[in-house]
């Protein structure tokens, strides 16, 4: 698959294709695309000089992405966007512009959207890609429950911090107590979004 005007093999919305011993190559977007797509094997695929992303696979879930070589894309090697229970294992990933292999949180002002959870990331040689090997994206989130217009200083408050670990609802909480120690304008960190 080379040098197409899109992805070299895009399967969306496809269910439990076997997808090996290809060569995917200077196509204008991804490599290989499997969004939305479940119960997939992807195997000896090699995977190199893509536009965007080597194998991306968004909202997917069950899929198992094994011996494939990956290296060259301009974004990430393998894109696991919103996409749980994937078995990724044996694969050679390199070189790529962003990173080895990504999970991260899809967009939207709201803390919990979905994520990536539960996938099995084992025996890859993941090495020299330009932002690192795995990149997970944290998110924290953080409630204040008061009714008071301003937070004086020397006074306890309670939040619950909300740990959002990527993809799919995984979400810890946990109450704490912080002091603060400056007068806080609870309206303006409203506005601010940061409260």
């Amino acid at each position: 698959m080379l040098n197409n005007s899109d992805d070299g093999i895009d399967l969306d919305f496809s269910f439990n294709n076997t997808l090996k011993n290809n060569t995917v190559t200077a196509n204008k977007y991804n490599g290989i695309c499997f969004d939305d797509s479940d119960g997939n094997v992807i195997a000896n695929n090699n995977v190199f000089n893509n536009s965007d992303d080597g194998i991306d696979l968004e909202g997917s879930f069950d899929n198992m992405l094994i011996n494939n070589t990956v290296y060259l894309n301009t974004y990430e090697g393998i894109q696991l966007k919103n996409s749980s229970n994937n078995n990724i294992r044996n694969n050679i990933i390199y070189p790529n512009g962003v990173a080895g292999i990504y999970l991260s949180r899809p967009g939207g002002a709201e803390p919990i959207v979905g994520g990536s959870s539960y996938n099995i990331i084992t025996s890859n040689d993941i090495y020299s890609n330009d932002g690192c090997g795995i990149d997970v994206d944290v998110y924290k989130t953080d409630w204040l429950n008061t009714s008071d217009t301003y937070i004086d200083h020397n006074q306890t408050y309670n939040f619950d911090i909300g740990w959002i670990m990527d993809f799919w609802k995984v979400k810890n909480l946990d109450n704490v107590t912080i002091t603060l120690t400056t007068l806080i304008d609870i309206a303006l960190y409203r506005h601010l979004g940061i409260i």
